[in-house]
């Protein structure tokens, strides 16, 4: 049961990058060149019209760009020519997710090689995703270490589980419960669908899409912090998930 998942000179005017301009952008830059720009503005830039300049200058004079570029391999003048060619659309995508991207954390920033983040870049939108993202995560963590994770494929509230009534107590023990019968070999009738049923239950009680149920804490549920999720991602202990808001956008509501 455990590890599985549910069934170019002209102004660019301010407006809301979309989904459509992000994909402009996945479609015409590798996740290499994306980290070679993201440096290349860690700084900023008054206009994304701006941006083919701004990246060709940094370029130039900047060695730690210089630094990027060799790392990621990436060929400068193929780069350059791919910027001088994006539509305004495409470079406002840009500008509006380096402005969020220099927000972060630094340990949102930086990968484990230092390197801006192809995880906080696939989540502003910058790279692709390498994958379908799921909603979100449930880690069920028993008082002997053991552990189990639930993905959780969709938002719970288009589950129709907002009428049971189960608590979060109730929800969090049962889960628990669940989980340590499956680890030690005790057979339990549809295990699968009642453990994601708890664990969907338990983000819809909490709002929250990334938790952890304690044993050892009287079953408590610990919202799990997106630094600790990257840093399992970077550790390569999340096996390649992709994850809302990790290193996936958001999906907007339905």
């Amino acid at each position: 049961m455990c590890n599985q998942t549910s069934k170019s000179g002209s102004t660019v005017s301010p407006t809301t990058a979309t989904a459509t301009d992000n994909g402009l952008v996945q479609k015409a830059l590798r996740a290499g060149e994306m980290q070679v720009v993201v440096a290349s503005l860690f700084n900023g830039v008054s206009d994304a019209a701006l941006i083919p300049r701004t990246v060709a200058s940094a370029i130039k004079s900047d060695r730690a760009v210089q630094y990027v570029a060799a790392r990621v391999g990436v060929d400068v003048p193929t780069l350059l020519g791919k910027l001088d060619t994006l539509p305004p659309a495409a470079l406002f995508a840009i500008h509006r997710g380096v402005q969020q991207f220099r927000t972060t954390s630094e340990s949102e920033m930086f990968g484990p090689d230092r390197l801006p983040s192809i995880a906080a870049l696939a989540r502003l939108g910058l790279v692709k995703p390498r994958g379908p993202a799921a909603w979100g995560l449930a880690v069920v963590q028993l008082d002997d270490w053991r552990t189990c994770e639930f993905v959780l494929r969709h938002d719970p509230a288009t589950m129709g589980l907002g009428h049971l009534p189960h608590s979060l107590d109730d929800s969090c023990s049962g889960l628990v419960a669940l989980v340590r019968a499956e680890l030690d070999g005790e057979t339990v009738p549809n295990a699968p669908q009642i453990g994601f049923g708890l664990a969907s239950l338990i983000a819809l009680r909490t709002g929250w899409r990334y938790f952890r149920a304690e044993e050892r804490n009287d079953c408590a549920v610990v919202e799990i912090a997106r630094e600790d999720l990257l840093g399992d991602l970077y550790r390569g202990e999340l096996g390649g998930l992709v994850l809302e808001g990790i290193n996936a956008p958001e999906r907007e509501p339905a």
